[in-house]
């Protein structure tokens, strides 16, 4: 709780150390961690939130991560130097991109485009839809 610093829900599931976080408008936690699983939280705020996680989601660290489409998409970059679009409701992937020269660092969703942040400076701007650039 912002106001007062109290601890309101601790969500479990992960058991490597978390290397990054997004949350989605809609209340959906996701989690990247070392072991390249991607977790996600749906009603984190209840009692019994459910928790879903995807193993090797990656090939190494899942470093960033990013939602789209009101929570209908889930954007994760990594040390792998890969790009990949999950559906949420599925973890099933919709597209992966790995024409990146260095890891990926960080991730922003602007509308319809995906800045993505990589270890080098750069920032490269992906449709959304396809994943090209």
């Amino acid at each position: 709780e912002l106001a007062t610093g109290r601890l309101l829900h601790v969500l479990s599931g992960p058991q490597a150390p978390l290397i990054s976080l997004a949350c989605s408008d809609t209340g959906q936690i996701a989690a990247g961690d070392s072991a390249h699983e991607l977790h996600l939280w749906e009603q984190p705020g209840q009692p019994e939130p459910s928790w879903r996680f995807k193993p090797d989601a990656h090939q190494d660290r899942i470093t960033a991560l990013c939602f789209a489409h009101e929570g209908k998409m889930l954007l994760s970059g990594g040390a792998d130097k890969t790009l990949i679009c999950w559906e949420t409701h599925s973890l099933t992937p919709r597209w992966s991109q790995s024409h990146f020269s260095h890891w990926i660092q960080a991730l922003a969703n602007k509308g319809k485009l995906l800045l993505v942040g990589c270890s080098n400076g750069q920032i490269q701007l992906i449709d959304l839809e396809s994943g090209k650039l």
